[in-house]
């Protein structure tokens, strides 16, 4: 979540993890009114169609420059937006992580007839972005340490938002002078940025988690649409099982859980890696 100080205007940026089943989210981040999305890795887990689904019912933009797909799948996935808040422009370049194979981490087979490059080669050459705004922000879905690599050979962003990774980032933190931000996962938490700005510059940086379930304040319109979600019957279906079992972990007894689904798909890909 991005906030120019300058006319205390928001902008709510996601960098995702949307399933292609996620509606109940997608409603909701229309609801609250998100500006931008990156794309990441877990929106091919249902194939292009279901990224098709997403991106229709989606009030807002999915940034990604280091993704190119044919207009014949309809995506419609720009590189980056331009927005305009007051008299501050704020550029936000979306990138996507790739693998080994030059792929985001999804099944290659969801990703037929989209081809990707390294998202850092690709930031280099948009970095002419940086003359034609006040703020410049770079929607990162990559790993923490590949993201400050990153930050300390081009240091030409205002912030970097992060996400794949997970990784909690409490407070500001700063690399070459570039703040970078991430907010863990399954919206434990909010990542609160602050921007100074003066003359067209930014002057100051500011980003502070802020913990979800701490507040008190509830949209009765929202809390509405979640209790609809919740009380679906598609939803309530049991997908999987979980049992409880003992084992010694460095000396001391631990219980630990097993979720028989997991087991079910580790079992396969072994199986498909045995006959490979």
């Amino acid at each position: 979540m991005a906030v120019s100080a300058q006319t205390k205007e928001i902008t709510i940026l996601a960098v995702n993890d949307m399933h292609a089943d996620a509606y109940p989210v997608v409603a909701l981040m229309n609801k609250a009114g998100f500006n931008l999305s990156a794309v990441s890795n877990h929106e091919f887990d249902g194939n292009i169609v279901g990224f098709r689904s997403v991106i229709i019912n989606s009030n807002f933009r999915y940034v990604c420059a280091n993704m190119y797909a044919p207009d014949s799948l309809r995506l419609h996935v720009w590189p980056y937006r331009i927005i305009e808040t007051g008299d501050v422009r704020i550029v936000v370049l979306g990138l996507l992580q790739t693998g080994i194979s030059g792929l985001p981490d999804t099944h290659p087979d969801n990703l037929k007839n989209i081809r990707f490059r390294k998202w850092e080669t690709v930031a280099e050459e948009y970095s002419w972005l940086r003359n034609q705004c006040d703020v410049f922000i770079l929607l990162v879905h990559e790993e923490y340490p590949e993201c400050v690599a990153f930050l300390n050979r081009y240091p030409y962003a205002d912030v970097l938002i992060g996400a794949h990774t997970h990784k909690p980032i409490w407070a500001t933190e700063l690399h070459n002078g570039v703040m970078i931000s991430q907010a863990v996962s399954h919206l434990k938490y909010v990542s609160h940025i602050t921007l100074h700005l003066k003359d067209g510059k930014v002057v100051k940086k500011e980003n502070r988690l802020l913990d979800v379930n701490a507040f008190s304040l509830k949209d009765e319109e929202v809390q509405a649409m979640v209790d609809v979600f919740n009380n679906n019957e598609a939803l309530l279906r049991v997908l999987t099982q979980v049992i409880m079992f003992e084992m010694e972990l460095d000396g001391q007894r631990q219980i630990k859980k097993l979720d028989l689904r997991w087991l079910t798909d580790h079992i396969l890909i072994c199986n498909v890696l045995t006959k490979w």
